[in-house]
């Protein structure tokens, strides 16, 4: 990366920590200020990452637009399906970008033998706590599930484990969301913005490679 993508992302990891703390101590009045900071800063690196990879570069950009969109529509106190909507669009970005430069099987096959494992751990328990609590999400988070497994075999396809990592990684954040809302509580809401965050890096990580 250049020196200016380098100090964005810098930045942003401390931003996230920022958040990271502040979503522990359930600061909602500075959560409205510190979560959309990380992705910003992490909108300002992709962008500053030369030389320019073309629709890969803008598939990213778009998905981490998307991505902050996300965060503020899901802001504490705000409701799911509007940032459900904003993630779902940022989905479909990273799987462009991703598909844009498949070079291999093998990461998809590992991301769908993690899939074999996860989702039946914990999907049909997500279902059932939609449908009791929120029958009207059950379609939106039934694609938005779909979403998630075809970003994670899209992932694979890169030939990079950056990209598999932060799908993977992604997946869990949501999963956990999902079981925040339908099901019941979780150990702890850093956590999510933990893994989501870490999700991001490893996609401008990829992207970084792919500029030497």
């Amino acid at each position: 990366m250049t020196p200016l993508a380098w100090a964005f992302a810098g930045l942003a990891a401390v931003a996230a920590v920022i958040d990271w703390r502040a979503t522990a101590r359930g600061a909602v009045a500075a959560r409205h200020r510190t979560k959309p900071a990380p992705m910003v800063l992490l909108i300002a690196a992709a962008a500053s990452v030369q030389p320019w990879h073309g629709w890969t570069q803008m598939f990213i950009l778009a998905a981490f637009a998307a991505s902050l969109a996300g965060d503020l529509l899901l802001l504490p106190g705000r409701p799911l399906a509007p940032g459900l909507a904003a993630f779902l669009v940022a989905h479909v970005a990273f799987i462009l970008a991703f598909s844009g430069r498949a070079e291999t099987v093998a990461g998809s096959l590992f991301g769908a033998a993690f899939l074999v494992v996860l989702l039946p751990l914990t999907v049909p328990t997500l279902m059932r706590g939609v449908r009791a609590t929120e029958p009207r999400m059950i379609a939106p988070v039934a694609v938005y599930m779909a979403a998630l497994c075809a970003l994670v075999i899209a992932a694979g396809t890169t030939g990079s484990p950056w990209p598999l990592l932060g799908a993977i990684v992604f997946l869990v954040s949501d999963l956990m969301i999902g079981w925040r809302e339908f099901v019941g509580p979780i150990r702890a809401e850093w956590h999510i913005m933990a893994t989501y965050h870490a999700a991001q890096f490893a996609f401008l990580a990829w992207l970084a490679g792919l500029a030497g």
